[in-house]
């Protein structure tokens, strides 16, 4: 969680997707919301609504913790 609120450069997503990794290696599904919000901000903004990111990010956002979820965003303001 400590990655999620660190001055990393929004633009700089390896802390981010490492986190993701570590996630990922004890089966949390947060590992897949936070490789999906890195893959849609990298996304042309005229792409993001067709794409099967969106699908994905959208199917998962009921499944993830609200409050993970809006610090996960962070990465964008």
């Amino acid at each position: 969680a400590a990655v999620l609120s660190s001055p990393v450069p929004a633009a700089d997503d390896t802390a981010r997707l490492v986190y993701a990794d570590w996630l990922d290696e004890r089966g949390e599904l947060k590992s897949l919301y936070l490789r999906l919000l890195c893959d849609l901000a990298r996304m042309p903004a005229g792409e993001i609504l067709a794409s099967a990111a969106h699908d994905e990010m959208l199917a998962l956002t009921p499944i993830v913790d609200p409050d993970w979820q809006q610090a996960a965003g962070r990465r964008f303001e």
